[in-house]
């Protein structure tokens, strides 16, 4: 029998530069009619989560990371309007919780990250073309940055993912980590689509590093874990990548259904931290490496049972995070 669960879809951002601090989409399924999605920031040791909604103009604030000095969040949002420009890209001051829009655009921007000097942002953004009928033609993900100073952007790759998913700057400002599902193209000159052959032959391992100062000519994954392996997150000072990957003990169970556990992947090595059985949906990693939050699916019935946990890597130790009404302090902004 299908279970089903009222807990709300929740994906992480990244951790405040002291570690004790998380940033997560938050998306309730009961009294939410118009699917309104928040940010919210969740102490780790309390379960207290303050629930930033976002003032009555806006549907969406989404995809939060915090600013390296802990002081600001960027985010991105989407209008209730369907209207030109209606999505785009806006920062929250968190001592005043004034905020500002920084960009408008026809175009969403996923998975936003600053740079360690704070100058700059990286994000994904999906591309679209017109066609000869008017049709706007889905050509896939790729990764964008932008300078704060100018608002200026630059298009980092070319690939057309098919998905992005989590980016992160290394500690040099000029390296990035990001996962994306396979390439639709080779380049962007090429429109061959190739994603059952890329898929296929790198088993759906979707960790990319590149250099925002030369664009990739070949999208390789730089971490490739038997079968799969998704990128999570990254120790402040790089040494330490967090990633999910499909379990060997595990893979079959429940009639077919698979299961994500976490890995550190450090010195070209990957290690197992979990080994729980469950599907490991997303996670984030404490700026120290010692801590990890992850949202699981705890049940085999998969999407029904959705939970917060955190895991003590030094300790091997994971406790539940419960959300409890009282425990949520809601942020009004207008």
């Amino acid at each position: 029998m299908l279970r089903t669960s009222n807990a709300p879809d929740i994906r992480f951002g990244n951790f405040s530069p002291d570690g004790s601090k998380v940033i997560l989409n938050y998306r309730p399924k009961i009294h939410n009619e118009n699917g309104i999605s928040y940010m919210g920031i969740l102490d780790i040791s309390t379960g207290h989560l303050e629930l930033i909604r976002p003032s009555s103009q806006y549907k969406l604030w989404y995809d939060g990371s915090f600013s390296p000095d802990g002081r600001k969040i960027v985010f991105s949002y989407k209008l209730n309007e369907n209207t030109p420009k209606n999505s785009g890209i806006g920062i929250l001051e968190l001592a005043t919780w004034g905020y500002r829009d920084i960009l408008k655009s026809n175009h969403g921007k996923q998975y936003l990250a600053f740079s360690p000097d704070a100058k700059r942002l990286i994000y994904f953004q999906r591309e679209y073309v017109q066609a000869k009928d008017g049709k706007m033609l889905d050509q896939g993900t790729d990764v964008y940055e932008m300078e704060l100073e100018t608002f200026k952007e630059h298009r980092l790759t070319s690939f057309g993912f098919f998905a992005g998913g989590n980016l992160r700057y290394f500690p040099d400002g000029n390296t990035y980590i990001m996962s994306a599902d396979y390439p639709t193209h080779h380049g962007a000159n090429d429109t061959k689509r190739i994603q059952p052959e890329y898929s296929k032959y790198y088993k759906d391992n979707t960790i990319y590093i590149f250099n925002r100062n030369n664009s990739p000519s070949q999208a390789i994954p730089a971490i490739i874990y038997k079968d799969h392996s998704g990128f999570q997150d990254i120790s402040a000072d790089g040494t330490k990548i967090l990633c999910t990957a499909l379990s060997d003990l595990h893979r079959t169970n429940y009639q077919g259904n698979y299961n994500y556990e976490l890995f550190i992947y450090k010195d070209k090595q990957m290690k197992q931290l979990t080994d729980l059985q469950w599907m490991i949906i997303d996670a984030a990693l404490s700026p120290d490496a010692k801590k990890a939050v992850f949202v699981a699916d705890t049940l085999p019935s998969r999407g029904s049972e959705r939970q917060i946990w955190l895991l003590d890597i030094e300790t091997n130790t994971t406790s539940r995070i419960e959300i409890k009404p009282e425990n949520i302090t809601s942020i009004d902004i207008q």
